[in-house]
C-alpha cells in the first residue's frame, strides 16, 4: 500500500499525537486535511497504515500494550469524527462488515467499512467477535450483496470459517482481508472465501464487481483438519497442567522470578495454538511469524537455553498423540527457537 504524495510525512506526527491520547490534536489533522482536499479514502489509508507501525512497534517490544490500546482509542475516535465530516450523499449495494469470531481488534474493521464507504459502497457493520448465528440471523432480515471479514490473528481462523458457511449456505460470497490472512490469497483460500485483499481500493472494485455477477456460492462447507481444530481449541485449557509442570522442571526461587514460569507457559499456549491454525491453512509461515517474535521478545527477557528447551518440553507434553503434522511443526519452532545460545537473538 502507498500513500498519496505529503501523506507519507503525516503519519510521523499523526502517531506522536496518538500516542500521547492527543484525540484533539489528532482529530484537527485528519480533519484539516480533508478540508484541504485530501480524499477521506486517502485518509483512512492513512490511519491504516499508522496502526500497521503501532503494531509492528508493539511487535518488536517498543510499544507495551497499554501504548497500543492508547494509539487505537485514538485512531478509533478520529475515524469517527471523519466518518461524520466526510459521509457520502449516495451509496450503491449492501456489504456487510464483520469482524471473525474471537476477534476483538474491531478497529481495522471499522475503517475497512470506512474505505469502502468513502468509495461508494454501503457498508453495515457488526462489530467485534460476530458469532456466525448472528450473521445467519442478520442475512435472514436483510438483502446483503457480500460479507467483508476482517481477522488480525490467524487463532481465529476457525471464527472466519463459521462466518465463511454461514454467508455461502444465504448464497452470499464473501470478501476477507486483515493481517492475520499474510500477503497472498492462500490462507483466505484454505479457508473458503472467495476473495482476498489488502487494499480497499481493490476491496471496493471487487465488491462492486459483484453486485452485477456474484460468484456462486459453494455448497459444501469449508473443509477444516479435526485434530488441528481440536488443538486450538484445547490448548488455553492446558495451561494449568503445563505450569505445573514447567514449576517442577524449572523451580523459581528467587523474588525477582515469580510469574516467570507463568509468561513461559502464556507463549506456549499461544504457539500451540498458532501452530494449529498454521496446520490448519496448511502454511507453515503463520507458526513461522509468532515463532520469530517470540524468540525476539525471550531475547529481550534474557531466557535461557535451558529454560526454553523446558518451556518447549512442557508444549511437547501438552500437546500428546495430536499426530505427525503437529510434531513436525512443534520440532521446526524448537529448531529456531532452541538452542538460544544464552538469550542471544
Amino acid at each position: 500500500m502507498s500513500l498519496p504524495d505529503g501523506l507519507e510525512t503525516q503519519i510521523g506526527p499523526y502517531l506522536d499525537e496518538a500516542l500521547r491520547g492527543d484525540r484533539s490534536g489528532a482529530w484537527r489533522r485528519l480533519i484539516g486535511l480533508y478540508r484541504h482536499g485530501v480524499p477521506p479514502g486517502d485518509l483512512v489509508e492513512m490511519l491504516a497504515e499508522s496502526q500497521r507501525e503501532v503494531g509492528e512497534r508493539w511487535y518488536r517490544n517498543e510499544l507495551s500494550v497499554a501504548d497500543e490500546h492508547v494509539a487505537s482509542g485514538v485512531s478509533a475516535a478520529t475515524l469517527a469524527a471523519l466518518a461524520l465530516e466526510s459521509a457520502p450523499d449516495e451509496l450503491a449495494g449492501h456489504t456487510l462488515v464483520a469482524c471473525a469470531e474471537g476477534e476483538w481488534h474491531s478497529l481495522p474493521a471499522e475503517m475497512l467499512g470506512h474505505a469502502l464507504e468513502a468509495r461508494g459502497v454501503g457498508v453495515t457493520f457488526l462489530g467485534a467477535s460476530t458469532p456466525a448465528e448472528a450473521v445467519v440471523d442478520y442475512l435472514s432480515r436483510h438483502p446483503v450483496d457480500a460479507l467483508a471479514i476482517s481477522c488480525s490473528f490467524a487463532v481465529n481462523f476457525p471464527g472466519v470459517a463459521r462466518l465463511v458457511d454461514a454467508a455461502h449456505a444465504r448464497g452470499v460470497p464473501v470478501l476477507a482481508g486483515g493481517r492475520a490472512f499474510g500477503t497472498t490469497s492462500h490462507r483466505a483460500d484454505r479457508l473458503g472465501v472467495d476473495a482476498w485483499t489488502d487494499e480497499a481500493e481493490v476491496a471496493a472494485t471487487i465488491l462492486k464487481g459483484w453486485r452485477d455477477v456474484p460468484p456462486t456460492a459453494p455448497e459444501a462447507p469449508v473443509a477444516l483438519d479435526r485434530a488441528a481444530l481440536e488443538l486450538l481449541g484445547a490448548a488455553p485449557g492446558r495451561r494449568g497442567p503445563m505450569l505445573a509442570d514447567l514449576d517442577r522442571r524449572l523451580p523459581e526461587t528467587a523474588p525477582a522470578e515469580h510469574g516467570r514460569n507463568a509468561r513461559l507457559v502464556e507463549d506456549m499456549v499461544t504457539l500451540l495454538q498458532h501452530l494449529a491454525a498454521a496446520w490448519l491453512v496448511d502454511d507453515d509461515s503463520v507458526l513461522e511469524e509468532f515463532v520469530h517474535w517470540m524468540r525476539r521478545r525471550w531475547h529481550g527477557q534474557g531466557v535461557s537455553t535451558g529454560e526454553g528447551a523446558a518451556a518447549f518440553d512442557v508444549a511437547r507434553t501438552a500437546m500428546g498423540s495430536s499426530g505427525p503434522e503437529a510434531t513436525r511443526l512443534l520440532e521446526m519452532a524448537v529448531a529456531m527457537v532452541v538452542p538460544l545460545a544464552g538469550g542471544d537473538a
